[in-house]
């Protein structure tokens, strides 16, 4: 079964947000639009609130973070495309759903 996470963090570098992405393993996907927050579904069931933080900790010590499991039953968004054309809700719409 998917698990689904919101993750928010303080302003992180280039090199740290990099790092932030890598947590994300095979089976997972990730939506990361909004500066400093990302939405997260693990089809492998790999991930857990716990250890993400404990992740994103060693990769920040000072940054404060929250990381949420989530049940998307329903959610709703102010978008517009963006310099591609690309409209971000496309990728909610699309994954942030339980299959």
């Amino acid at each position: 079964m998917s698990k689904f996470f919101t993750i928010a963090t303080d302003p992180l570098s280039a090199e740290e947000e990099k790092k932030v992405k890598e947590l994300f393993v095979p089976g997972t996907i990730w939506w990361h639009w909004l500066p400093n927050f990302w939405l997260v579904k693990d089809n492998a069931d790999h991930l857990n609130a716990s250890n993400l933080i404990s992740s994103i900790k060693s990769i920040n010590s000072t940054a404060r973070a929250v990381v949420l499991e989530v049940d998307p039953v329903t959610w709703s968004a102010l978008t517009r495309p963006n310099a591609q054309g690309k409209n971000m809700s496309a990728w909610i719409t699309s994954n942030w759903k339980r299959s």
